[in-house]
């Protein structure tokens, strides 16, 4: 069986220490309910276990959490849950590469670009590789007595099985999620009906997909105003650094910031590009892809990309951080968002997108191809625009490049409708609501315990 070399680390000494008083500034209503029920929830701790993985940053060496939309998640919410003396904790499982390619294989069939049913094999490694941390897991509840374990995501879907009966349960399923109708949810429903509660990112799992769990609950992601990437101002540094790459800061900038996928439409970003380059010779083009996922689809992509885009003046493509040093990551990302005229997300697959979302409170003209993350969050010509496809996303670009558009009146609203439901504070009031309800049904269930 693989998975035999697992980690698991305790990565909760690597997050960054943040205090909720310090979000009081966005809404201080909302601080005031979260404190009024943190303090009906149990202090006995929360654990929180993610694929994410612990990376070294190959300039500094220092650790940091990877992942992209949920480390970011992770790094804000269980220092803030601290903060309210939730005693809240994150591990992190590290398998070996063979147990990697088969969730890559099942997150294949998750979103219908596989047809073929796991092998038996894969099966096995898939459900199996949690039990190589199984001990290291057990001892750290017995050390902490958490009253409550969120798994995020599939990859570790089967460690419900190893955790203890007295504890809360909940499957936290942030990605795309399987249809009913598709090979692999039979298989992932078995595991899934053995959480006390599941979360999803996207309201519409209930309407397409029945009833999939008993206790199912919807909370989107979020943003946290207070981190780097989402500061108002560019960056110190960063139009110089930019400029020795050949970036021109006094002619327009569309950009795309994702990893370089089928998924996430990266060429179709190229496609826009050279469609508004037709009446704007000077529009140049930034793909970031900073926290790309090694694999065949990664490779076929940049490979493609860099054959299309070969010796074209005007695209700029960032694939590693030695590209931007001495800028971080998060300064990079978020100098792109202060800089840019216009940022396109082509991803037809996004559940909810926390790059538009970035994009929309930076007070960008965002433009998102249709995806159900886009539908959530973008009011179509009022703080944003959700189109069909690469055509019309060209029309709209050149359109608010001709400024035929009011975009000061729609980027405001696109910052105002962050603001007001998409904030770190706002999901944390959520999450509580939805572990009070957990903890209130397992009393009513399991009196005794």
């Amino acid at each position: 069986m693989s998975g035999q070399n697992t980690s698991f680390i305790d990565a909760t000494d690597y997050l960054p220490s943040q205090h909720i008083d310090s979000f009081s500034l966005f809404d201080d209503n909302c601080i005031s309910e979260i404190k009024n029920i943190s303090c009906n929830i149990d202090k006995g701790g929360i654990f929180h276990i993610s694929a994410s993985r612990l990376k070294t940053n190959e300039i500094t060496g220092e650790k940091f959490i990877g992942g992209g939309g949920l480390a970011e998640m992770l790094k804000a919410q269980v220092p803030l849950k601290k903060s309210l003396n939730i005693k809240s904790r994150l591990f992190l499982p590290s398998s070996d590469a063979v147990f990697y390619t088969v969730c890559s294989e099942v997150y294949k069939l998750i979103i219908g670009e596989r047809q073929k049913s796991l092998t038996e094999k894969e099966c096995d490694i898939y459900e199996n590789s949690h039990k190589s941390f199984r001990d290291q897991l057990l001892k750290a509840i017995e050390t902490h007595e958490p009253k409550i374990i969120l798994v995020h995501d599939f990859e570790y879907i089967s460690v419900v099985n190893s955790l203890p009966d007295n504890i809360i349960k909940i499957l936290y399923w942030h990605v795309d999620f399987p249809s009913s109708e598709s090979s692999i949810f039979p298989f992932l429903q078995k595991h899934i009906e053995k959480y006390d509660a599941l979360i999803t990112t996207d309201s519409t799992i209930k309407k397409t997909n029945g009833s999939v769990h008993k206790n199912l609950y919807t909370s989107p992601p979020f943003i946290n105003p207070h981190s780097i990437k989402n500061e108002l101002v560019s960056p110190s540094g960063f139009k110089t650094k930019m400029a020795t790459i050949g970036i021109d800061f006094s002619k327009p900038i569309l950009s795309q910031i994702g990893r370089f996928s089928s998924q996430k439409n990266t060429i179709a970003a190229y496609e826009v590009f050279k469609g508004v380059q037709k009446e704007f010779p000077d529009v140049q083009l930034i793909l970031a892809g900073l926290f790309n996922i090694p694999g065949e689809d990664f490779e076929r992509t940049k490979s493609l990309l860099l054959e299309i885009t070969e010796g074209e003046r005007g695209v700029f493509i960032f694939d590693s951080a030695t590209q931007v040093f001495p800028l971080t990551n998060d300064e990079f990302i978020c100098g792109i968002y202060c800089n840019s005229d216009i940022l396109i997300n082509m991803s037809t697959r996004e559940g909810f997108g926390l790059v538009i979302t970035e994009a929309m409170w930076h007070k960008k003209p965002v433009i998102a191809i249709k995806s159900p993350g886009s539908d959530i969050q973008i009011q179509n010509k009022k703080n944003g625009f959700v189109v069909e496809n690469k055509y019309t996303a060209i029309d709209t670009a050149l359109d608010i490049l001709h400024n035929k558009v009011n975009t000061v009146d729609m980027t405001e609203e696109a910052h105002e409708s962050v603001r007001s439901r998409y904030l770190v504070t706002h999901y944390l009031l959520r999450m509580f609501k939805i572990y009070a309800k957990c903890l209130e049904i397992k009393k009513i269930v399991n009196p005794q315990k």
